[in-house]
């Protein structure tokens, strides 16, 4: 089989669609099969804001299209554009995939359509328990939080106020910050003037990203409405317990799930999905 995916899976690009697909083509390839951003039998498009309308319909014309549904964008970042496209698009689609329950009941709500809920996978042979740890300074507990994109939904001003709290009890705890905060927060060393013990990690690509989670104990993630967040599947691939989560959101599903599922295990439930529609035996809804 050979799947049109049509963005280019740049290895240094940011985010979640980014991340899944290249996770899906390493997925693909364990599997044997092929990804093109050319052409293909059928077409995964991995978010609506990550693919043009023109691109979307010129394929529309030409195989099927599954459409892999994330959250609901936010159209201050898309000029306008992010949740029309995600309305026009999963109207059109052959086959929606949602990434989780929540991501099912939450943005299916809005859009009026069932699809098959197909969690993200983790790449084993970066995150696992086993391998080296980061060299960071010193702290007991060491508490991560990784933020790639700012977006006040990920509330890292609740990370903020919490460690300041535990710092009171807990004068050997770290924060271990990694990503991109606000310019002003580091600027002014996020606001901690007591003595606080942190770190900021401005970037780590994903084998030094395991390395750190593997050196801390704890990862905290109170982001708001994430279907299926990333960064959560891969810190419970490293043995990372994640506590501060919302209650709202995907996190407490994938967490409940326990180990999630490789990039091969992801790669071949959308094959089983890709071959269901190919023979025309179903109209995916459920």
């Amino acid at each position: 089989m050979k799947v049109l995916l049509p963005i280019d899976t740049k290895p240094n690009a940011i985010g979640g669609g980014w991340t899944f697909a290249r996770n899906f083509k390493r997925g693909l390839e364990e599997l044997g099969h092929t990804m093109d951003d050319i052409g293909g039998h059928i077409c995964l498009i991995p978010g609506a804001t990550m693919v043009k309308r023109e691109t979307f319909y010129n394929i529309k014309k030409q195989m099927p299209v599954v459409l892999r549904i994330d959250g609901i964008p936010e159209d201050w970042r898309n000029r306008g554009s992010g949740t029309t496209r995600l309305k026009e698009y999963a109207k059109e689609a052959d086959a929606l995939v949602y990434q989780s329950e929540f991501s099912l009941d939450y943005v299916g709500s809005l859009l009026g359509r069932k699809g098959a809920v197909i969690y993200n996978g983790v790449d084993y042979s970066i995150f696992s328990p086993r391998g080296k740890e980061a060299d960071l300074p010193k702290g007991n507990p060491r508490i991560l939080h990784v933020m790639y994109r700012q977006d006040p939904n990920k509330r890292p001003e609740e990370v903020i106020t919490f460690y300041r709290s535990v710092q009171m009890l807990t004068k050997d705890a770290r924060l271990i910050l990694v990503g991109r905060y606000p310019k002003d927060w580091a600027n002014y060393k996020f606001g901690f003037f007591a003595g606080e013990r942190y770190t900021h990690i401005e970037s780590a690509r994903e084998h030094e990203l395991a390395k750190i989670m593997r050196a801390c104990d704890v990862m905290w993630y109170p982001s708001f409405a994430d279907p299926c967040p990333n960064i959560v599947l891969e810190a419970l691939a490293c043995g990372l317990p994640i506590t501060r989560t919302n209650k709202i959101g995907g996190t407490r599903e994938l967490i409940k799930r326990g180990a999630p599922d490789s990039v091969k295990a992801m790669a071949e439930q959308y094959v089983s999905l890709f071959d269901l529609i190919l023979r025309k035996d179903v109209k995916i809804e459920a």
